[in-house]
């Protein structure tokens, strides 16, 4: 069956129309449809319609979800867009894709959410995006954002703010949506490194996936109180990657039904920076309405995953600095290929001794209010989101470089020292010599006492402690990754990655037989979480909440039968943790 559809909208809107205003709309829509089949029709339909006391989102919204019940097999997608939560809401505009389909997924690719942040836009938050004449071909990737301290390439772009969406060609309208954020610090990384073909494909085509591009380093998240006269209409400032992320939520949230979603079920998940990010949207209000469930690996509600303003206005000086500038007007004037470049001076080289990453989001008092741990703590955070949060064994393995595997007793001490406070080094030792560690040739008890101490204080126990904080609130589960692959004997940082997004040409052939399976089994978890806020998956064990009885559950995931849930998991390393993490706020 072949068909052709055509889907046509005027809309006039009454002038200087504000986002909060009421508005009166009068809409004239045709639609022609022919199919090749043994008979032909034609349809023709006139509508006239005139409505009150509705805000600009919420027109938006119904207009999605009626045009994906039309385009919900086609391969050219068409909606309507708008002028987003902007000052003056005059128009909206239409708009057409065309994707393709590779393994039974339709992709959409390099698709625009935002107008782009050149020029005066500049550190400031985002705009909405501006619509396009005829149709838009979408069957290409776009830019990466601008990467911290590479300057310019033919591969990186200011103008980046695009988004990824793949579908199941069956997606009728009612499939759960995941966002995927990426991690790299908030300095490097795209959304373009992430298919979701495989992890589609891997669940019975149940869900959809979009990946986006925020902007980075200083595009992104420079901050300073001199700034905030950049954001007219809340004063916000260092949080321009953030916005950009809640952007690609609005569009999602608007337009996702034309590709078989459901807008009223997007979960947002990342790793590292991304699951920061999904922390830092966990603690800002004005997220909350754009995703119902949060999924974070390797980055929940750690001290890295935002930074004061001190520490901001430090780093607003050196960037000045470094591009040879005294005032913002200067720095708005430079090309983003210097701009780029300089900021490698102010790169995030590792976390062994850094409390926060210098490109991190700012605790501005308006889109942060405070750190999200102690936000978690106070239980300010999304009133109703489930949560999806856990660890890998040895993150800290990753982030050691300095430290050689073979690392003395004296040399241990002198990093504890030096890293953690002469107050607390001595019960820190304490508890780590008395943990077991893996038999590995030409690693030292020292150093997987530093390893796992790293591990712990950014990653494992802020996991830990915002399943304490929120257990009473939301619904929380807990993971601990503990699958030793090629990276034996360390179950390092970002592990998980490939397996959660399938990427089966990277499981070496001696472990396919393992990893395919926890692939999928992971995939499952993940995929029964988007949908339903809890995880499931065939032959797995029950995975309780970490509230549960009051027990701390946690699912340990091995792969196979090694999969277990166990009670407790780091309490009393997080019990010192939490003072430690506590006293550095």
């Amino acid at each position: 069956m072949g068909a052709f559809i055509s889907f046509i909208s005027l809309i006039s809107l009454s002038r200087s129309l504000k986002y909060s205003q009421i508005l009166s709309l009068s809409l004239s829509l045709s639609l022609s449809l022919s199919l090749s089949l043994s008979l032909s029709l034609s349809l023709s339909l006139s509508l006239s319609l005139s409505l009150s006391s509705l805000s600009l989102i919420s027109l938006s919204l119904s207009l999605s979800q009626a045009v994906s019940v039309l385009f919900r097999n086609a391969d050219l997608i068409s909606g309507i867009g708008g002028r987003r939560g902007c000052e003056h809401c005059e128009r909206g505009f239409s708009w057409q894709l065309q994707g393709g389909v590779q393994d039974g997924v339709r992709y959409f690719l390099n698709v625009p959410f935002a107008a782009p942040p050149v020029g005066d836009l500049r550190l400031r938050p985002p705009q909405p995006p501006g619509g396009w004449d005829g149709v838009r071909n979408a069957t290409s990737f776009g830019m990466r954002c601008m990467q911290n301290g590479q300057g310019s390439s033919a591969t990186t772009s200011e103008d980046c703010l695009y988004l990824n969406i793949y579908t199941p060609t069956n997606a009728n309208g009612s499939l759960p949506v995941a966002v995927w954020i990426h991690g790299g610090g908030y300095q490097g990384g795209s959304g373009i490194d992430y298919n979701g073909t495989a992890m589609i494909n891997a669940t019975g085509h149940n869900f959809l996936v979009v990946t986006i591009n925020y902007r980075l380093s200083i595009f992104g998240f420079l901050g300073s109180e001199r700034l905030r006269r950049r954001d007219p209409s809340r004063n916000t400032t260092g949080n321009y990657g953030l916005q950009d992320q809640r952007m690609a939520l609005v569009w999602v949230k608007e337009n996702i039904g034309a590709f078989g979603g459901d807008p009223a079920r997007v979960s947002i998940f990342g790793e590292s920076a991304g699951a920061h990010s999904v922390t830092c949207h966990l603690a800002a209000s004005a997220s909350w309405p754009y995703f119902t469930h949060g999924l974070l690996e390797s980055g929940s509600f750690s001290l890295l995953s935002s930074k004061p303003m001190s520490l901001a206005e430090t780093l607003y000086e050196k960037a000045l600095e470094l591009v040879n500038c005294t005032d913002l007007g200067c720095v708005l004037g430079r090309d983003a290929g210097t701009l780029s470049a300089a900021m490698g001076a102010i790169a995030f080289p590792g976390l062994m001794t850094n409390v926060y990453m210098p490109w991190a989001p700012c605790q501005d008092g308006i889109e942060l209010r405070a750190p999200p741990l102690l936000l978690a703590r106070a239980g300010q955070v999304h009133p109703s989101a489930h949560v999806l949060h856990g660890f890998n064994t040895d993150e800290g393995s990753t982030f050691s470089a300095g430290l050689p595997k073979n690392l003395s007793e004296d040399a241990l001490w002198e990093h504890l020292n030096a890293t953690y406070g002469s107050d607390y080094a001595p019960q820190l030792y304490a508890l780590y010599n008395n943990q077991t560690y893996p038999e590995a040739a030409e690693v030292s008890r020292a150093y997987w006492i530093a390893e796992r101490a790293i591990t712990d204080r950014q990653f494992a126990c802020p996991t830990v402690l915002g399943s304490r904080y929120l257990q009473n609130k939301l619904s929380v589960y807990q993971y601990h990754y503990d699958y030793v692959a090629a990276s034996a004997p360390f179950v390092g940082h970002g592990n998980e990655v490939p397996l959660v997004f399938n990427m089966r040409w990277e499981f070496p052939d001696s472990r396919r037989a393992v990893e395919v399976p926890l692939a999928n089994r992971l995939d499952a978890w993940w995929e029964t979480f988007f949908a339903s806020g809890a995880p499931l998956a065939p032959g797995a064990p029950h995975w309780p909440t970490f509230g549960d009885a009051g027990a701390a559950a946690t699912m340990v995931i091995r792969g196979g039968d090694a999969d277990h849930v166990q009670n407790s998991v780091r309490a009393e390393l997080c019990d010192f943790w939490q003072t430690w993490l506590l006293a550095h706020l």
